[in-house]
């Protein structure tokens, strides 16, 4: 698995081709790459354009989405990030 921490990740033909995947977006259709991927989204501070920027671009891939309401979790009672994250693992999703 490759990671993406910083833009120097990227080279420039890696960088051309992702603008041109972009600008393939702005026609809105319904797309299928992310399909029968789950998508787990766990936010621990309150913010609404990200939480909702997320979802609707894994739903626009065709991605299952997740919300876990850190409001309701175990970790309002304590349980730690490590165990949240490995009883979300547990559900097996293809991203957090």
């Amino acid at each position: 698995m490759r990671h993406l921490i910083t833009t120097e990740d990227f080279n420039k033909v890696e960088i051309m081709e992702l603008f041109k995947e972009a600008s393939d977006f702005l026609d809105e259709k319904p797309r299928t790459f992310l399909k029968g991927k789950s998508i787990t989204t766990i936010f621990f501070e309150n913010s609404t354009r990200t939480l909702s920027s997320f979802e609707s671009a894994a739903r626009r891939l065709g991605a299952r989405v997740l919300r876990l309401d850190v409001s309701r979790s175990s970790s309002s009672k304590g349980e730690t990030l490590y165990d949240t994250a490995a009883n979300l693992d547990a559900m097996s999703p293809n991203a957090i």
